[in-house]
């Protein structure tokens, strides 16, 4: 066995050696999951405080205390999405332990709810019929209540409690309608036949669960539409809330409808905030697509496509291919210009070389008209105009194939569907064989004057 000092050495060397990283996200993970199996819905922080927990002691302080200090802990916290991407990651958490922080911030991927509000309304469906049925007067109402909230999955959901409470309430006034149409006469106590009675409710023969519980139901859509940022599906939710409302306004109360009016306002401002900031992300991507920036181009359409994927309600599929289209169009406006100016300049090229050759042999026929033949000056530049022509003699038809390729294959790169580059090729092309012609006729009628010119 070590010594004591010894054990207290290795402890701290293992605490402060490097985890595993990805062993430490896949026990997070697993206690995630244990979490959630015995709890139905956890916080933000309570999801923190377990990933934190599963780590080494000093890294799981150290990112609870980071976590805590930038404010992301608190109950009404604002995490922008990006935090985690490459470009603005903290420094600290850039290593292997990102994915971890991910998991503590975010929580476990696919997190979805339509699952738990369909068990939600079924539940609620299953106990509004058991209150309905099992009350006849007040006291059998708050009897058959309370059992309803006594429920397991009732208190653990304060929403399906609220909604049974609001059912209970409705209910109540139901009962309170069905004594007075009996007025001050003799109540029959009989069960049995008051549950053959016929519904006479102001509801105009309705049943009055049946009205309640369309009206959560449709609120529940609109809940869940709102968490996926529908605005159009909001509003036809809504709507249809407040036909409800208007049509049985004698026993529906409208402090449900003038909330989701209020959340739906918010709604379409926090849609108009992001759409903005879409747009001005599709801006972004443009101008670096512009100026050549691959990387933050790439990643601004990444981000889009997982908007895109998650909140298609949010970033439409029209909406989506206008904005791609535009980065994309920007991209191969900068495709356009390089390939272009590559172009250009080897068009410069190939026009300057022919000019250099054209200036060295009239050069020569000048100085050949009036120098003799043994002059330094003369023999410099009959030197000068030898190489010229030999040069010229290289440029036969396969030079000037291999330069049609080569001028094509820039053509190509510029994607100019109106067809005005591959005519400024031609007519170059064109120009250059002329040239090179008129070149090799001068070099013919210099050589042949020189044949014939009586030796001095």
């Amino acid at each position: 066995m070590l010594p004591r000092k010894s054990r207290h050495a290795a402890h701290g060397a293992i605490e402060n050696s490097q985890p595993d990283w990805p062993r430490l996200y896949e026990r997070a993970t697993a206690a995630l999951r244990s979490a959630f199996q015995t709890r139905r819905e956890l916080t933000h922080s309570q999801v923190a405080d377990i990933v934190c927990g599963t780590l080494p002691p000093r890294f799981g302080r150290e990112l609870s205390d980071q976590l805590r200090r930038r404010g992301w802990l608190l109950p009404r916290a604002h995490v922008p999405f990006d935090v985690l991407e490459p470009a603005k990651c903290p420094a600290a958490w850039r290593d292997g332990r990102r994915e971890v922080v991910r998991l503590a911030l975010f929580g476990l991927p696919g997190q979805g709810r339509p699952t738990e509000i369909k068990h939600r309304e079924a539940l609620y469906q299953q106990l509004c019929a058991q209150i309905k049925r099992e009350s006849c007067d007040l006291p059998t109402l708050n009897a058959a209540t309370a059992r309803a909230l006594s429920h397991p999955d009732a208190i653990a959901d304060a929403t399906l409690a609220g909604m049974l409470r609001s059912f209970a309430d409705n209910r109540e006034a139901e009962l309170h309608v069905e004594a007075g149409e009996r007025g001050n006469g003799d109540v029959d106590e009989s069960q049995l036949r008051t549950a053959f009675r016929q519904d006479s409710s102001p509801t105009g023969g309705a049943d009055l669960a049946d009205i309640i519980i369309n009206l959560e139901r449709t609120r529940l859509e609109f809940e869940d539409h709102v968490r996926q940022y529908d605005e159009l599906a909001a509003r036809t939710a809504l709507k249809r809330m407040a036909d409800l409302c208007k049509r049985h306004q004698e026993v529906l109360s409208d402090s449900t409808l003038r909330d989701c009016k209020a959340e739906y306002t918010q709604l379409v401002a926090r849609c108009d905030e992001f759409r903005e900031q879409l747009a001005a992300l599709a801006d972004r991507a443009a101008e670096a697509a512009e100026a050549g920036d691959s990387v933050t181009a790439t990643w601004a359409l990444r981000r889009m496509a997982v908007i895109h994927a998650l909140r298609p309600a949010l970033l439409s599929d029209d909406r989506y291919a206008e904005l791609r289209r535009h980065i994309e169009d920007s991209g191969e406006q900068e495709e356009y210009r390089e390939a272009a100016a590559r172009l250009v300049a080897r068009e410069r090229a190939v026009a300057a070389d022919i000019r250099a050759r054209a200036v060295i042999i009239r050069q020569f026929d000048h100085i050949a008209r009036r120098l003799p033949a043994t002059d330094e000056a003369y023999r410099r530049a009959q030197a000068d105009f030898e190489h010229a022509a030999e040069e010229l003699q290289t440029q036969n038809t396969e030079w000037i194939a291999s330069l049609v390729i080569e001028m094509g294959a820039l053509v190509e790169d510029m994607n100019d569907p109106t067809g005005r580059a591959r005519n400024q090729v031609d007519n170059f092309i064109a120009s250059v064989r002329e040239s090179v012609l008129r070149l090799r006729r001068e070099i013919t009628t210099i050589r042949r004057r020189l044949a014939n010119k009586p030796s001095s």
